[in-house]
């Protein structure tokens, strides 16, 4: 198994409750991921979710995929 050297960088679409509670929190989890997008037609989700991330940078926010 290699070892990365730079984080494995996602983006994620939908900010409903499962990426909330579930895909949200173990993305903050791991050190080895960064989230560097989220995308959701909904602006207050979109906004949620990227404030979620805590004292990472916060993700671009999308309107669409």
């Amino acid at each position: 198994m290699s070892v990365r050297s730079s984080p494995l960088r996602i983006g994620l679409v939908g900010c409903g409750r499962i990426a909330e509670a579930g895909y949200l929190p173990a993305i903050t989890r791991c050190a080895e991921v960064e989230l560097v997008a989220v995308a959701d037609p909904d602006p207050a989700r979109r906004e949620r979710v990227a404030a979620l991330v805590g004292n990472r940078t916060a993700p671009r926010a999308f309107s669409s995929a």
